[in-house]
């Protein structure tokens, strides 16, 4: 197998408790990770009837072409997951039931493909390609947790979804 070198543009990519959140908490769980030396966050959404989200990255002034956005998710009370990558160039959006792997919902005019990759013990290798066209000023990341019904829920500040290990390249 011959594939092009690229670099992971998520700093602290194997730390989730670092990344940034919105009406979220992060907290570091003793979890297996799917990927040998990453840490584990569990991601709880607050109780405000609210979107909920943890946010790996925003990357600056990057070239045009095709973008993957991936990361590592497992149910933890909460059964489903999007992946949203977003720019003024172009994004894509994707949600997955974290107990099937089946995907739930699609989105977005610069969505080129999407995938996941079953790992042991309830994981899921989730990611999303992009198309980025024009040369935006930021591009943003986000893994949503849903209740099955809504990504806009009040949560119960408890239960979440498991993160680890995003990457963009």
């Amino acid at each position: 197998l011959n594939e092009p070198s690229a670099t992971n543009l998520v700093p602290n990519s194997q730390d989730p408790v670092t990344w940034g959140k919105t009406e979220i908490t992060a907290e570091s769980q003793r979890a297996v990770s799917p990927i040998v030396g990453a840490d584990v966050a569990k991601a709880i959404p607050t109780t405000a009837n609210a979107g909920h989200y943890i946010s790996p990255v925003t990357v600056s002034d990057q070239p045009v072409g095709n973008f993957t956005f991936s990361v590592f998710c497992k149910e933890a009370g909460y059964p489903v997951a999007r992946l949203r990558y977003a720019s003024e160039g172009g994004g894509g959006v994707v949600d997955w039931d974290l107990l099937t792997g089946e995907v739930v919902d699609t989105a977005g005019g610069s969505l080129i493909g999407y995938g996941q990759e079953e790992y042991p013990d309830g994981w899921w290798r989730l990611w999303v390609v992009v198309e980025q066209t024009g040369t935006p000023s930021n591009r943003g990341t986000q893994i949503y947790v849903g209740d099955g019904t809504s990504f806009a829920f009040p949560g119960d500040g408890v239960n979440g979804i498991l993160v680890a290990g995003a990457q963009i390249e």
